[in-house]
Parts: structure tokens; sequence; C-alpha cells
């Protein structure tokens, strides 16, 4: 079973540390059992989200967070996400995926924290902080020369979700996200490593991912659908207007 001890105060030391302690591991390239393995794979997932949530939340109260020490953030964050991206990648290729009781159960087990027990003064400007940090992660692929909101994997899922032809093709493909991610594969042209954007949608899980937690998302996807005059489902509008509401 895969145990990490990151009690650094400073959660931007925090993120080296684990990102160093994964990379020791080589869990890509790791001969252990299949059950062993994925368990690990999993549980390493959540360990970078929660140290990620964590460090964004640490700079959304720290003062002293100069800009240069922002950046570092920024940039610890997107080597851990590139290793999670890698272990979502090698889940898929073992035939296995997270799953929202999974998820559940290894809070519970871990004592994972996506916010510190003691209540501290944010900054008034933390919002945008967070906002600003999360955008600059988010874009850890580099981006082709030109590319097009149209184009990305998030847009051309978040429209499926805004019309609930997802939700529809998921419980056909029996609630099993990447079986629905297989087929959208050649349908819209995502890769099977999109399948988060799918799964943590679906869950409510994550933010990196998660297209309900991304405002900027949500407005394009919104956009889109009013200018093709394409019918958007009430919950996906209700989720909008709640991600709106707490944004403003």
């Amino acid at each position: 079973m895969l145990l990490l001890h990151i009690n650094e105060k400073d959660k931007i030391v925090a993120l080296n540390v684990l990102k160093e302690e994964l990379n020791d591991l080589d869990l890509i390239n790791s001969n252990q059992e299949t059950d062993i393995l994925v368990g690990n794979l999993k549980t390493g997932c959540r360990y970078i989200e929660d140290a990620i949530e964590k460090a964004i939340y640490f700079a959304k109260y720290r003062k002293d967070l100069r800009q240069q020490r922002q950046q570092l953030l920024i940039g610890q964050a997107k080597q851990l996400n590139v290793i999670k991206e890698q272990y979502e990648a090698k889940l898929i290729e073992l035939g296995f995926e997270r799953n929202e009781i999974e998820e559940t159960n290894f809070e519970a087990a871990f004592d994972f924290e996506l916010l510190p027990k003691r209540d501290l003064r944010l900054l008034p400007n933390s919002i945008e902080i967070e906002n600003n940090i999360r955008k600059a992660i988010d874009e850890f692929i580099p981006k082709k020369e030109g590319a097009q909101v149209k184009d990305k994997s998030w847009f051309k899922i978040g429209v499926l979700l805004a019309t609930g032809d997802l939700m529809v093709l998921y419980e056909k493909k029996n609630r099993n996200a990447t079986q629905t991610t297989l087929e959208l594969v050649d349908r819209i042209g995502i890769k099977e490593t999109d399948r988060p954007y799918i799964s943590d949608s679906i869950y409510n899980a994550g933010k990196s991912k998660n297209i309900y937690k991304r405002l900027d998302w949500m407005q394009a996807i919104v956009n889109h659908c009013k200018t093709e005059n394409i019918t958007i489902t009430l919950d996906f509008m209700d989720k909008y207007k709640a991600t709106l509401d707490k944004e403003n």
C-alpha cells in the first residue's frame, strides 16, 4: 500500500517533496502485482490532487507569497499533473479506472483534506489568485499555435455534457467512464487519456478536469450552445449559474 508522509508546512516545498518521492517509486515501470500497482496508482493520483489543493489554499492566505514563489507553485503542480496523467493512462492500459466510491474510501482511509481544519483569513483577492493558478496549472500541455477552443477535449466533452448526450452514452455503457471515453475517441476526436474530463465531471470530483468547477470552460460551452441554437439541459444550466454565483 502506497504510504507517503508529506508534512511540510510550506505547501510549495511539499509539492516538490511529493514529486521526488513519486519519481523514486517509478510506478509506471514497476513490477508490482497488478492489484497492488492499481491501488498505488489510484492512491498516487489522490496524493497529487490533495497536495495541489493544499498548495492553492496556501497561496490564498499567504500575504508574503511573492510572484516568483507563486510561479514555483505552478511549476511544481504542472509537473505533478504530468505524473497524474501518466498514472491515469497506466490505469487505462491495465483495464482499470478511478471511481466515485473508491475516491470516498480513499479520503476516509488516508484522511485527505481538501481544506485545512483551522479557519484561516483569506486574502481579499483569494478567488482571483486561485483562478489564475488553476488556469496556469491546467495549461501544462503545450498549446499548438493558433489552436481553437473548439479543438480542446474539455470543450468537445463539455458540449455533450451540456446537451445531456454524455450522460445518455454513459448510461448506455453501463456507467463505465472508460468505455464511454473509448466510444468518443473516434466520434469526436478525443484521446483515451481524456477520460478524467468525463469521470471527474460526472462524479463532480477534483477540480483541474472537472468541467463544473471551471467557470471559463462553462462560459465557453454555454456561449457556443447559444450561438449554435443547441439546447442545454436544465441541470447543466443550474450548475453553471451556481458556479457563476460562487465566483461572483
